[in-house]
């Protein structure tokens, strides 16, 4: 899942930005796929009547999330999948859980979370799903504490802070602990 885009100012080109994250799992052996469940219609293929063309398997952010599990997820090889979501990415996350649920259960071994505001979400989750994520899922608010610092224990899983206020600025700022977060969890599997 894709964080908001964020203007890049003073030498911060990397906020916003996948690319780090990218370069950083292929650097520890992990394959990768990058969704933007945002992108639900492409405006670049306005037909003569103005009417922008949908994207097939992306009507919203869920479906798009769901299209890309079952034609590429479902057919890969990989045992064990680490996923990392911003914002409203949390919610996706939850459909997938839900929807996939053994599949998802038996290969997502954690789940990284940039101030998603999963409280909002979770209300209309069965409770397993939400006992299964909570064994695997942190999620970084948006909060003053020095970054990682644990905040709360939740019904989906662990909020420790990103270390800044900007929504913005979370998926960068918590970067190194996400990815500390993924190999010690990855550890576990040996």
């Amino acid at each position: 899942m894709v964080p908001e885009l964020y203007e890049p100012d003073n030498g911060h080109e990397a906020i916003g930005s996948q690319l780090d994250y990218i370069k950083r799992a292929r650097l520890h052996g992990y394959g990768v796929i990058v969704t933007n469940t945002n992108l639900n219609t492409d405006e670049s293929s306005e037909s003569n009547f103005n009417v922008t063309q949908r994207i097939r398997g992306s009507g919203c952010a869920e479906e798009h999330a769901c299209y890309v599990w079952e034609n590429f997820v479902l057919r890969c090889r990989a045992r064990h999948i680490c996923i990392m979501a911003h914002s409203y990415g949390g919610a996706v996350v939850l459909e997938l859980a839900a929807r996939y649920m053994p599949d998802f259960d038996r290969r997502v071994f954690a789940v990284a979370l940039t101030d998603s505001p999963m409280r909002a979400y979770t209300k209309h989750f069965k409770k397993n799903v939400l006992a299964m994520l909570k064994k695997r899922t942190i999620n970084w608010a948006a909060d003053n504490h020095p970054v990682n610092a644990y905040l709360i224990t939740r019904d989906y899983g662990e909020v420790r802070s990103a270390g800044h206020l900007l929504h913005e600025w979370t998926s960068y700022t918590a970067f190194p602990y996400i990815f500390k977060f993924f190999e010690d969890e990855r550890k576990k599997l040996r």
